[in-house]
């Protein structure tokens, strides 16, 4: 075993060729995998302002991009609002310059749609569905959680 030296004070083993067991680290049983981290896991909601709900007409959509992320938020005939991924899974193109028609968003490359409720592919050439986010609106403002 040699030691990789992480910190001035601290010294930690590992085995040639590769890394050691956690087991190394931890004496006894091992630790739950998140010990001490919230990964994948938030303790709070992420409500993100998106739009004003006058920004968007009924039965149409608008893009929204926070960070990496691309969404699209849609108004729907009812005067619903949805959101879900701003990507099409098929050909990785925008939405946003789809139509929205009878529950769905259609692609504007190859025609493929998407439940705005849901999610769910419903024409080929797509057969990924997209994610959706939870939706509410406040104050005249529609706030996406992701």
């Amino acid at each position: 075993m040699m030691a990789i030296r992480c910190h001035p004070h601290i010294s930690l083993p590992v085995s040639v060729g590769g890394s050691p067991p956690i087991t190394d680290f931890f004496p006894g049983s091992r630790p739950d995998p998140g010990w001490g981290l919230n990964i994948g896991k938030s303790s709070m909601p992420n409500w993100i302002r998106a739009c004003a709900i006058d920004d968007i007409e009924p039965d149409d959509l608008i893009r929204f991009d926070h960070g990496s992320q691309t969404f699209v938020i849609v108004r729907s005939e009812e005067d619903t609002f949805h959101a879900m991924d701003g990507i099409c899974s098929h050909e990785k193109v925008h939405l946003c310059d789809g139509l929205v028609m009878e529950g769905t968003v259609e692609c504007p490359k190859h025609s493929a749609t998407f439940d705005y409720r849901t999610g769910e592919a419903k024409r080929a050439p797509a057969c990924v569905n997209l994610k959706t986010f939870p939706v509410r609106i406040e104050d005249g403002q529609v706030w996406i959680e992701i």
